[in-house]
């Protein structure tokens, strides 16, 4: 390990901890702080090796950390302002929120995710259509929580793909709610 190296560890093990309490403070989210965490120091890695080190570190972390924990908290907030606006805009107030499903769109999900790998067609159908969360399937499969994630996500993404340009007045209206709530369970 060459002198460039051993400095950014020995930076990283010392403004870990004061970085991941940072992200938590903001988001109030353990798994997120981490997330955020993480990546604060790969940008830090790519600034190090562009630029070299930085003059006040800790102020640099603080930034950095306080910016991308931000951002997450915006991203959250829009992804949970479509939800409810996808959900408000397909269910007129007072009905039930289950609507019968055309068998067509059934078989084309059912086409759709039969391409998908086995796991993460299993971890997809533990999500959306058993109502599990990640930290339970995470448990149930003996995997991480990342590992989930990474599985859903590419099951999600794997269904965009495949709906994308669908005509017909259904499947727009169900590929966001079924990708983006739970109201399939």
């Amino acid at each position: 390990m060459n002198s460039y190296s051993s400095s950014f560890e020995n930076s990283f093990h010392e403004h870990y901890p004061m970085v991941v309490k940072t992200a938590y403070y903001v988001v109030n989210e353990v798994d997120l702080a981490e997330d955020i965490s993480q990546e604060v120091f790969v940008k830090l890695w790519e600034v190090w090796n562009r630029k070299g080190q930085i003059e006040n570190l800790q102020a640099y972390l603080r930034t950095t950390t306080k910016n991308l924990a931000l951002t997450k908290l915006y991203q959250k907030k829009r992804l949970k302002i479509r939800e409810q606006q996808y959900a408000t805009m397909y269910f007129v107030e007072g009905e039930s929120e289950t609507f019968d499903v055309p068998a067509s769109f059934l078989e084309e999900l059912q086409k759709s995710l039969d391409q998908l790998p086995p796991r993460c067609r299993l971890v997809f159908s533990m999500s959306r259509f058993e109502g599990l969360s990640n930290d339970e399937i995470a448990e149930e499969l003996q995997v991480s929580k990342r590992t989930v994630e990474t599985q859903i996500s590419a099951a999600l993404k794997h269904l965009r793909q495949d709906f994308k340009g669908r005509q017909g007045d259904f499947f727009p209206a169900v590929i966001p709610l079924l990708l983006l709530s739970d109201l399939f369970l």
